[in-house]
């Protein structure tokens, strides 16, 4: 059994303190970043058809040319989901990645306009472009797209992600 005597009682209430405060300082450190914005993943539903894929959201400049890169791999059922300011011809690459991954061009309008499958990490430095302006890319685990019969002309369903 511990007691704590009452000349103990101030300095262990001090330290109960200093630690809490330590402990939301940490995870207010790891929540943002260095220019103030939070930084922490934040996943969105996507569902083409019957599939569901929880996508992480890469929605700035900073997020979108890391991508993937690093990784070792997707499980089944997520992806990346960049959202992009404006419709445009956006050009994505493989560096720096360690598994192979299908790319779903998505359109304004939010349809699947085109499908690069089984792209390989030993394809870099090629650069791989949708057939025309998209406003959402979606990195998915190679050979989903296949598995799950997503195809061009399907319609894309966004949970909750900001701007829609």
């Amino acid at each position: 059994m511990f007691v704590i005597l009452p000349s103990m009682r101030k300095v262990f209430c001090a330290s109960v303190v200093l630690c809490s405060a330590l402990i939301v300082l940490f995870f207010a450190s790891v929540s943002f970043d260095m220019g103030g914005r939070q930084s922490t993943v934040r996943l969105e539903t996507v569902t083409i058809g019957n599939t569901v894929i929880f996508a992480e959201i890469a929605d700035t400049a900073t997020l979108q040319k890391s991508g993937l890169s690093g990784r070792r791999g997707l499980a089944e059922d997520s992806g990346m989901l960049f959202v992009f300011e404006k419709p445009g011809i956006y050009g994505f690459w493989m560096k720096d990645m360690q598994f192979p991954i299908d790319i779903l061009w998505i359109s304004p309008n939010r349809r699947v306009i085109g499908v690069a499958e089984s792209l390989t990490p030993s394809s870099f430095p090629a650069v791989y472009y949708p057939p025309q302006e998209i406003s959402f890319a979606l990195e998915l685990p190679a050979g989903l797209t296949k598995r799950k019969s997503i195809r061009e002309g399907m319609n894309v369903i966004f949970g909750n992600a900001p701007g829609f």
